[in-house]
């Protein structure tokens, strides 16, 4: 991206756009050594759900913001300049961004979620889980209308000259968060 930042392509991809999803994304993937571990402790069980979680909205309120500004410059009827500067889609990540922080900020204070013994038949194992359930699924919601908007988005500008358009990779990565998850 440093290296070569004067490249057409590399303008056209919006570079702090791209730094904010490489950022989320490394949020997201230190998830994983979080989860490995064979005692949990209440650190990393709130550690787990605030980097996946402030990641995955990092990463994607940053690419549909792009994809806005796309929407908004080509779906364009009367063909006027215009112009949406970076401060504008930050905005949009702000917004997004603080909805998440302050759900978890709440969450976290109100029922933070702890390590829990479960104990089956021939098995016993550590969770993460809160008193109440309702946590993660509320999360899981909001997470999904923030895909149906992209969603909306991908229709919104699949028809842009193929410079720009991120449609189809948009839409195959919502698939694979989709079934993956």
């Amino acid at each position: 991206m440093v290296k070569y930042r004067t490249s057409p392509i590399i303008k056209a991809s919006s570079p702090p756009f791209a730094i904010l999803m490489l950022i989320g994304s490394s949020m997201a993937i230190l998830v994983v050594p979080l989860i490995t571990p064979t005692e949990p402790t209440t650190a990393l069980c709130v550690a787990q759900i605030w980097l996946g979680n402030v990641g995955y909205g990092l990463v994607f309120s940053s690419l549909f913001a792009k994809t806005w500004r796309l929407a908004r410059i080509f779906n364009n009827p009367k063909l006027r300049a215009v112009v949406i500067p970076n401060k504008e889609l930050f905005r949009i990540v702000g917004i997004v961004w603080g909805i998440v922080i302050a759900y978890l900020v709440v969450w976290s204070a109100v029922d933070t979620p702890r390590p829990t013994l479960v104990k089956n038949i021939n098995v016993q194992y550590t969770v993460c889980q809160s008193e109440q359930v309702f946590w993660m699924p509320t999360l899981a919601i909001l997470q999904f209308l923030l895909l149906v908007w992209g969603v909306y988005l991908c229709i919104k500008v699949r028809n842009t000259p193929s410079a720009f358009n991120e449609s189809k990779w948009i839409a195959f990565s919502l698939y694979n968060i989709v079934i993956v998850c």
